[in-house]
């Protein structure tokens, strides 16, 4: 799914994202197992390091972000399932 996304002038620009489907299990396990691991997870919209994965309500569907040693923005996400 591409994404758009506007910046302001001289801002920092994550250019590559790759989003990996995993499932919901997995989801929840994977921010203890990166933080183990001393990956950097970035920090939520208020500033606070997450807790647990993010919800998207307009998909619907719940992700990780986290960035890679080479600076790549990472995912792991799932979609609900009715």
């Amino acid at each position: 799914m591409p994404g758009l996304q506007e910046v302001k002038e001289g801002q920092e620009v994550i250019r590559d994202h790759f989003a990996f489907s995993v499932e919901m299990k997995d989801l929840e396990a994977s921010l203890q197992g990166l933080q183990e691991k001393e990956i950097e997870i970035p920090k939520d919209f208020f500033g606070k390091a997450p807790r647990e994965p993010i919800v998207h309500m307009w998909m619907p569907s719940a992700s990780i972000y986290f960035i890679d040693p080479n600076g790549h923005s990472l995912e792991f996400f799932n979609i609900f399932k009715r």
